[in-house]
């Protein structure tokens, strides 16, 4: 009979008989298995081995871990989930258990474990770290190539999944699990990961999402209380003290005391404590946290904070449209001005209009960024200017401030500067936009942290997607209390990141009384909240060739110089960056120099 119309139908070749496929233990599970046969039972935990789909479990028939073939189908490829669980319910798979008698209490049944029933289990996941991701679920996959890229110095451990959102890892050695702590805090994708020690009456809601390991930092702690009966009073006046770092152990170094202290965070964190000594004799000693966990008090879960009033509700008034006015699309950045993280990135794409004229390829310089104050955009003659300058040093980052350009002419002055890429600013957060940063996104990839009046915070990221640095744009307001509030604003960012950082812009302040000259005197007032801040938030100045003063009135008479623009780091970028050097060139039509920092060439 012959086949209707359609397409012939494929020949498909017999797939090979599967046999039950007994699943591969490891060594110290085929040794728990041969122990245990109490019967407990226990929440589903998944084991990944490989990046793949190949699984390792318990099996009560020992095999040789070696042996590839056991994991691998006929034709050589790995198998999938269906086939390793093919005989996950074959009964000469599993554990031989026997038959214990309960006991009846009350009328109740009860079952009694006793220390030597989970022994052997408690000894196969003593080496073991429960590890949380605040803000996200992420893949095994993921989770992997982060040990793999951060925890270089130890051996990866075992993974497992648990259904209710964490990992457990199970180390090779006690060691390694105390190098992997004493490296801490993590951050994985700009979101918090929490480490604790597993313990066999661990519950996430009680012990991950409530209490914390916070390491804590003792500044300027007087050097007669380091032993460490000091150290576990002082502690636990703040919390479950839990072990110290290395160099305060052997103090190494003297300049603060570091403590791993297991935290409940649903309470306020004390900024102080009070020391009494044998004489009676009191003091007050700073506490300072590496990391401050958020948590919220109206939703009661960690990871956020509500604001305590609602935003105050939007009405859309409408206005007849102005007949010479031309539409320009402009998307705000943020929602919030201290929205951070999860928020997609948004850019202008600039394309450039004309041909640029001179030679050259893309690969020919070295990473260079460039911050720009340019007292306005607005003419023609001088965004050409601007332009022109900044197309001679083929910069793969710009920054931008003092624009003075409306967001409804932000496009056309940017096509004027004929850079081809893209933009951020934060015209969402001020109607001038006074920040714009433009990368070349042929070279790199820049990605939106955070925005206020102030500052634009991103991460910076190679074309490959491979995380660079951490880099904050500047443009500081003139007021003392408006940048006290930035400062503030670095500090909560070095306290929720980890890695290296840089900081470009305009700071509109002085870090010590040399840099002014005319004008004013200069008094300590004026700098001692920024260096509080750079002392805080670990970072330091950047030495700069040229003229030290970045930024002149150009009076003729009561000529007023001050060195006001610079660049910050904190010890992991300069440590990336040694070779980099900081030029103040000639500002040109500006008031402020041009700032030109310059890394490694691309060769090296």
């Amino acid at each position: 009979m012959g086949r209707g119309r359609g397409r012939p139908r494929k020949s498909v070749p017999p797939s090979p008989a599967r046999s039950p496929t007994p699943l591969i233990p490891t060594q110290q599970d085929a040794t728990a298995a041969s122990n245990t046969n109490d019967g407990s039972s226990s929440v589903p935990i998944e084991k990944v081995e490989d990046e793949g789909f190949c699984s390792k479990a318990s099996s009560i028939a020992p095999k040789d871990l070696n042996d590839p073939a056991d994991c691998k189908q006929q034709d050589g490829t790995k198998k999938l989930w269906v086939d390793v669980l093919s005989g996950n319910r074959n009964p000469a798979n599993g554990l031989a258990m026997e038959y214990v008698a309960p006991t009846r209490v009350n009328g109740e049944v009860e079952v009694e474990i006793d220390a030597a029933d989970i022994a052997s289990e408690v000894k196969f996941w003593e080496t073991s770290l429960i590890m949380y991701v605040l803000g996200g679920d992420l893949s095994m996959t993921a989770v992997k190539q982060f040990m793999t890229k951060f925890w270089n110095f130890a051996k990866l451990p075992d993974m497992f999944y648990n259904e209710e959102g964490y990992f457990i890892l199970r180390f090779h050695s006690f060691q390694d699990k105390d190098d992997v702590l004493m490296k801490g805090p993590y951050t994985i994708r700009n979101m918090p990961m929490i480490l604790r020690d597993w313990k066999p009456d661990f519950s996430l809601k009680r012990d991950m999402l409530r209490t914390l390991p916070i390491w804590v930092k003792l500044p300027q702690l007087p050097l007669h209380l380091w032993g460490v009966r000091s150290l576990s009073k002082i502690g636990s006046a703040i919390g479950n003290p839990i072990v110290t770092d290395e160099c305060t152990a052997n103090k190494f170094r003297v300049s603060y005391a570091r403590i791993l202290v297991e935290m409940d965070v649903t309470q306020e964190l004390p900024t102080d404590i009070t020391i009494k000594d044998s004489a009676g004799n009191k003091m007050k000693q700073v506490v300072e946290y590496e990391w401050k966990p958020l948590f919220c008090d109206k939703c009661q879960k960690m990871g956020h904070r509500c604001a305590k009033d609602p935003p105050p509700r939007m009405e859309k008034q409408w206005k007849p449209k102005p007949p010479e006015a031309q539409p320009v699309e402009q998307t705000p950045l943020l929602t919030d001005e201290h929205m951070t993280g999860k928020e997609a990135d948004t850019w202008t794409e600039i394309h450039r209009n004309g041909k640029v004229k001179g030679k050259g390829t893309q690969g020919d310089n070295s990473h260079t960024q460039v911050m720009c104050s340019n007292g306005g955009l607005n003419k023609a003659g001088k965004a050409r200017e601007i332009g022109s300058r900044l197309l001679s040093l083929r910069p793969e980052i710009v920054v931008l401030i003092e624009t003075r350009v409306k967001s409804a002419k932000a496009d056309s002055i940017r096509n004027k500067l004929r850079l081809k890429g893209k933009y951020l600013d934060n015209y969402h957060n001020h109607e001038n936009g006074r920040i714009w940063l433009y990368w070349d996104d042929r070279a790199v990839d820049i990605r939106l942290v955070s925005s206020t009046t102030q500052m634009i915070h991103c991460g910076l990221y190679d074309i490959n997607g491979n995380f660079l640095h951490w880099f904050t744009a500047i443009y500081a307001l003139n007021q003392l209390e408006h940048r006290r509030r930035l400062w503030k604003e670095l500090e909560d960012l070095h306290q929720h990141q980890q890695g290296p950082w840089c900081i470009m812009g305009d700071f509109n302040n002085v870090l010590r009384a040399a840099d002014r000259i005319g004008g004013k005197m200069v008094h300590e007032s004026e700098y001692s909240d920024m260096i509080s801040m750079m002392d805080k938030a670990g970072l330091s100045e950047m030495d700069s060739l040229g003229d030290y003063y970045t930024w002149s009135n150009k009076h003729v008479n009561g000529t007023i110089y001050s060195r006001i623009d610079r660049v910050l780091g904190n010890v992991d970028w300069f440590q990336l960056n040694l070779d980099a050097t900081l030029t103040n060139l000639d500002p040109g039509i500006s008031d402020h120099a041009l700032l030109c920092l310059k890394g490694r060439d691309k060769a090296n």
